[in-house]
């Protein structure tokens, strides 16, 4: 009906257009079939994500084809590619396995990330990369060597400081962590193969980094100073000189007494907003787990009590692998838990505190149940704020079949969505690393390891409104016209 078109041109000229336009993949909203961000040959594992200022994201990833390279993709709001399919070639290496490694974002728009590298003489070191939003290395390539270390350098972290400024820390092989800051240019601005804090006995692990708001960077990491004796610890760093601001002597998150970290487990922090740093995590003691929390203030003197709060104070089942939220305005810390039975860990569950900002539990004494205890394992526990909240993902299962579920809470404990619990994926196969951010634009958006055969994983993102709803359902075009 051609009259049409003389009426409503450019009605008829959207419809054109829209027809003619190349399909571009973008948020689904099925949980059966998930945007998929990498499938290249080989496998690709341990993605982080953080969001842009634009409503989008940076998500990370190491692909096994040419030794674990490291790729980045940007997304746009509505979950489109800005880059080419399978990423952004950021360093290729080679490597057999891999290791954590940091990534973050500057407020001019960058993607910062840390790793590993091979110098050329079969020694790691640390390579830090800063990657403008148009895909352009601003560092060269592969980036630049930060680290000089006779033994080797691992698990690096990296965090904007502010300024342009970038801070980077790592374990080195000798034990000590080491930190070093950077400025817009990538210039070492710290003397020496960075600042060193070095133990007084054992090891020290590197556990997580960010800035304070103010040039000054926070570091946590595993003081393991014997086999039995493994502490958490954390200092501040001066945007100066990186000395210590938290005294000569590091805060002693928890000291030891009472259990111990659990070998392997690093765990991360978040900021306060105010300076300083909040701390979820878990120890173990002779038969069960415990979940702790811990806010250290911009001065680096602890909220609560020694060893911080325990989130739950059933002590007839053990709390493990948890992960925290904060919100900065109430001052609330919201935990969520992988549960099971002491006798054969066989029975599991998933469980979440809210403690609020004078230690106190507000949801029982034992948390508040999201899955009761089954024999059903359940796994990678994520928990993000949401507005008078927190979001709860976790994973279900194992093998070929682990959906991934989110709840959404209110700081009553009650569900906030009329269905309780909300499938994020329900695609077939394993999945693993599972990590989430919070846009700008206020919805939540994931990714993980997907996992159909043995080395064979992709990397699948996800977003969810605040409604529980998945999927692009409120924008008409990618633009952000509604």
């Amino acid at each position: 009906m051609p009259f049409l078109c003389l009426k409503l041109p450019l009605a008829c000229l959207v419809l054109l257009l829209c027809s003619m336009a190349p399909a571009q993949a973008q948020w689904s909203s099925n949980p059966a079939s998930n945007l998929v961000l990498a499938d290249g040959s080989g496998e690709q594992v341990q993605p982080k994500m953080v969001a842009t200022s634009d409503g989008g994201f940076y998500v990370s990833w190491f692909d096994s084809n040419n030794g674990y390279s490291v790729y980045l993709q940007r997304l746009s709001a509505d979950g489109v590619e800005q880059w080419a399919h399978n990423g952004l070639l950021v360093a290729a290496r080679n490597f057999t396995s891999t290791q954590d490694y940091g990534l973050a974002i500057d407020p001019d728009g960058n993607a910062l990330l840390s790793f590993r590298y091979n110098d050329g003489g079969g020694i790691a070191q640390i390579l830090a990369q800063k990657v403008a939003a148009n895909g352009t290395l601003q560092w060269g390539s592969p980036g630049i060597f930060l680290s000089a270390d006779a033994s080797g350098a691992n698990s690096p972290k990296i965090a904007s400081i502010g300024g342009g400024n970038v801070a980077v820390a790592w374990s080195g092989g000798d034990g000590a962590i080491r930190v070093q800051k950077l400025n817009a240019a990538g210039a070492a601005q710290w003397a020496g193969n960075g600042v060193a804090v070095v133990p007084p006995s054992g090891f020290f692990y590197l556990a997580d980094l960010h800035g304070d708001g103010a040039g000054n960077a926070i570091a946590s990491w595993s003081a393991q100073l014997s086999f039995s004796n493994r502490q958490l610890w954390t200092q501040k760093f001066a945007a100066a000189d990186g000395a210590g601001l938290w005294g000569a002597t590091p805060v002693k998150v928890f000291d030891g007494v009472g259990g111990a970290m659990q070998l392997g487990n690093f765990p991360p922090f978040v900021s306060d907003g105010a300076g300083g740093a909040v701390f979820v995590w878990y120890t173990v003691g002779v038969s069960a787990g415990t979940v702790r929390v811990q806010r250290v203030n911009a001065a680096g003197i602890a909220a609560f009590a020694q060893n911080g709060v325990e989130a739950s104070a059933n002590s007839a089942q053990s709390h493990v692998s948890p992960s925290g939220a904060f919100d900065p305005v109430s001052g609330d810390t919201y935990a969520l838990w992988r549960e099971t039975d002491i006798a054969t860990q066989g029975q599991i569950g998933v469980y979440a505190q809210r403690i609020d900002s004078s230690g106190a539990r507000q949801w029982g004494s034992g948390g508040k149940v999201l899955v009761p205890l089954a024999a059903t394992d359940q796994s990678q526990m994520l928990a993000l704020p949401a507005p008078g909240g927190m979001l709860a993902v976790w994973a279900s299962g194992g093998g070929s079949s682990m959906p991934i579920h989110v709840a959404r809470l209110g700081t009553d404990g009650n569900y906030v969505w009329p269905a309780s619990i909300v499938d994020l994926s329900s695609a077939p196969g394993a999945v693993a690393r599972t990590v989430g951010a919070i846009s700008s634009s206020g919805f939540a958006a994931f990714a993980w390891t997907a996992t159909l055969t043995s080395f064979s994983g992709d990397i699948h993102a996800q977003n969810i409104n605040l409604d529980g709803s998945l999927g692009d359902s409120d924008r008409f075009f990618g633009s952000g016209f509604e």
